[in-house]
């Protein structure tokens, strides 16, 4: 199944991604609403939020639901662009930092499951940075229990790129 990117936003904040003019692909809109859908490419990861009058979510094709949404813009789902990723983890790491507590995290669930089995993907390797950064771990420490669980190599660089692009922030 095919990832697809959902992103739905009024006329007014519409503007702040004149971009995708750039990028056309299918577009519904429901009362004051428009929601743009793109495929996610191979090999990103960002995860869902919302953010001043923005949302973004991600699906598989087929739990996509538009009922109630009429088609705008009559065209195929189109791939996101670069600069819509950029754009989107920029945001995403506003509402991470926004996010960022110092609690722990209880070892239960995924997370028990990743520390036991360890990290095998890219898109496990995402995930396994934010959660630990949202709830207040350092990079040390994020960066010791990757190194401890991990069980492939070649992820550490995708690792390293993740947690200074968290730490780092939007410039």
């Amino acid at each position: 199944m095919n990832t697809i990117m959902e992103l739905t936003f009024t006329p007014q904040t519409m503007k702040l991604f004149s971009f995708l003019k750039e990028n056309p692909t299918a577009v519904y809109k429901k009362g004051n609403y428009y929601k743009f859908l793109y495929f996610e490419p191979l090999d990103v990861y960002i995860s869902e939020f919302t953010y001043k009058g923005i949302k973004f979510r991600k699906l598989e094709s087929k739990d996509l639901k538009l009922a109630g949404w009429k088609l705008v813009r009559d065209m195929p789902i189109s791939l996101a662009k670069p600069d819509l990723i950029t754009v989107l983890k920029d945001l995403e790491k506003v509402r991470i930092k926004e996010n960022r507590q110092g609690t722990g995290i209880k070892l239960t669930g995924w997370i028990l499951e990743t520390l036991t089995l360890g990290l095998y993907t890219k898109q496990e390797t995402a995930l396994f940075v934010r959660l630990l950064y949202i709830n207040g771990y350092s990079c040390e420490d994020i960066a010791g229990l990757f190194s401890a669980i991990v069980k492939r190599p070649a992820l550490a660089r995708y690792f390293i790129k993740e947690l200074s692009n968290l730490e780092r922030g939007v410039t």
